[in-house]
């Protein structure tokens, strides 16, 4: 299983990582709009993450640009 989180602050990222890996759940990570767009319109995902707050945007922004075809939370 494949997750996108993303989210501005660092340390949330790492208890992420902590907590979904040793479920065996690969985490990919996105700290800009810009990032969440690419990682999720390249389609290998299973569900995402959003922070409502990126560095250069909202989770919103994120959402008008794709139509993600995975869940997002």
């Amino acid at each position: 299983m494949k997750v996108l989180f993303a989210d501005e602050k660092k340390n949330w990222h790492m208890l992420v990582d902590i907590v979904l890996e040793k479920r065996n759940i690969d985490v990919e990570h996105a700290y800009t709009v810009n990032e969440a767009v690419n990682k999720i319109s390249a389609g290998n995902l299973d569900f995402a993450i959003l922070d409502v707050r990126l560095r250069d945007g909202t989770a919103y922004d994120v959402l008008k640009q794709v139509k993600p075809k995975v869940p997002v939370i």
